[in-house]
């Protein structure tokens, strides 16, 4: 009974690194793509738009995002997580929960535009908000059925429809801005993305909607709800606030050039937040009542995580006037320091996202909850005084603290949940580290001896950065042949005498 009881664990985990490979690999592809076409996209938007028409938009995004946060209860992730999800009596509970909040906070937000616009001085902007609250309608209106997917490590379709619509938004987003060269490409844009995702999921993912709700399965849904409540609101704040601070005590046009510089960081985190994180959670949930299995998971996935990342941000921040220069013009590069904070927040970020993702699949999201409110509370107290003394450098500096205080309080809580010592967690550093020193060392030679113009300086701090990639390969490629010879091994034991 032993022996089967082992042979029947090895296959579920083989069964589980076979799913994860192929889905990481479908979703690699999409989101590889997608990111491609949004910083073509921004690439061009800045040559036809002013700086001030991105500080307006993303004032418009914040607004809409933190509408939407204020009563996101995990909807998503509760279908994820739980082990009915995927029951359609437990969809339509979904539905039209989310359909209620959607049509709801479209209500509230049509009606609070004018404050918003008066809290800016800039009237302006009530159509473009109005506009782009029909977004929060359009999500809420989403099939559940893609979160499905998602539990069930099926992509293909999840890609399809996301990324295909995110690349159908940016290609509107240009053809509009090629006629009207204003700050109206990126709402049409914008809405048009959300609009196209509703649409699709119902298309191709239909589910038979009812008047008629499971108690059981709506009480679960509320208990994991509650633990949820607040959460959502914590991140969101933590993540717009920069933008109404900055918008408010300095100015549209740095704003515009702050968000840019912003999302050209967060291009590492995006990335992993559509390539990896989709499958983390429903591979975590799997696990989720085995401890030493979810401890060997996290370190091994933060250590190859940042072998790869560690050498990409360093590149960001040892390059980053060349990069900016290129990428958007010669007068972004006046965002150099605020760029470079930026980049190292989100390697802070992705590790702290690993993190939240073991909470959530050991059904504990509360305290990640506890550690958001800790980590927005400093920030909303040190934003405003730091933005306004230090301007954009202050205010990418306390992004970056708060941050680090989050990812503080998690290791605390991995240490008693997991039994994951500081030496093991940050042990899983040093493999990025040591690849970082490829860039870090020659880069700063470069800058502080040698004026490159700014293409050849990009195109050095690229070869760098791939020079380190190729060693970080090469031991992953390694790492594997030891862990497939080790367990070959175990399971075929040479003959004894």
């Amino acid at each position: 009974m032993n022996f089967i009881y082992k042979t029947y664990h090895r296959l579920l985990n083989y069964k589980i690194l076979n799913q994860f490979i192929r889905a990481g690999s479908i979703l690699t592809i999409g989101s590889l793509t997608e990111n491609a076409f949004r910083f073509i996209r921004n690439m061009i938007l800045t040559r036809l738009l002013v700086p001030e028409a991105f500080g307006l938009m993303a004032t418009v995004m914040a607004s809409v995002a933190v509408m939407e946060a204020f009563t996101d209860v995990g909807l998503g992730q509760s279908i994820i997580q739980h082990k009915k999800g995927a029951n359609e009596r437990f969809l339509n509970i979904i539905w039209w929960m989310s359909f209620f909040r959607g049509a709801v906070l479209y209500i509230v937000g049509f009606l609070v535009a004018p404050l918003i616009c008066s809290f800016y001085s800039k009237p302006e902007m009530l159509p473009l908000l109005r506009v782009s609250f029909l977004a929060i309608l359009f999500n809420g209106l989403i099939s559940p059925k893609l979160c499905v997917l998602v539990k069930e490590l099926r992509f293909k379709g999840y890609v399809f429809l996301m990324q295909g619509s995110g690349i159908m938004g940016v290609i509107i987003t240009m053809t509009v801005a090629f006629f009207s060269q204003n700050i109206w490409a990126l709402v049409i844009g914008y809405a048009a993305e959300a609009f196209l995702k509703s649409a699709l999921s119902f298309i191709f993912y239909p589910i038979k909607l009812s008047l008629h709700f499971d108690k059981l399965l709506l009480k679960d849904i509320l208990t994991f709800s509650k633990k949820m409540f607040g959460l959502p609101i914590l991140m969101l704040l933590y993540v717009q606030t920069d933008v109404f601070v900055v918008g408010k005590v300095l100015s549209m046009v740095e704003l515009g050039m702050y968000a840019l510089a912003k999302s050209l960081a967060e291009i590492p985190n995006t990335f992993l937040a559509k390539a990896v994180i989709p499958i983390l959670l429903p591979t975590l949930a799997q696990i989720q009542d085995n401890k030493d299995k979810l401890k060997e998971d996290i370190l091994l996935l933060t250590k190859w995580a940042l072998a790869i990342g560690l050498p990409l941000i360093s590149f960001f921040v040892i390059f980053a006037s060349p990069i900016l220069s290129v990428v958007y013009g010669l007068k972004y590069s006046a965002v150099t320091i605020p760029f470079g904070l930026l980049s190292i927040y989100n390697l802070l970020l992705i590790c702290a996202s690993f993190t939240m993702n073991v909470f959530i699949a050991i059904g504990q999201p509360d305290i990640q909850r506890l550690a958001a409110f800790i980590r927005t509370s400093l920030f909303i107290i040190i934003i405003y005084p730091a933005t306004y003394f230090g301007g954009l450098f202050g205010t990418a500096s306390a992004v970056l603290f708060s941050m680090f205080v989050l990812l503080v309080i998690q290791i605390f809580y991995l240490r008693r949940l997991l039994c994951i010592t500081n030496t093991e967690y940050f042990g899983s550093w040093l493999e990025g580290i040591k690849l970082s020193m490829i860039i870090i060392l020659p880069g700063l030679i470069l800058n502080i001896f040698f004026k490159l113009k700014p293409l050849t300086g990009l195109i050095a701090g690229i070869v760098l950065c791939f020079m380190s990639w190729s060693f970080t390969i090469a031991q992953i490629v390694q790492s594997h042949k030891k862990r497939t010879l080790s367990r070959a091994a175990t399971q075929n034991p040479p003959p004894v005498g």
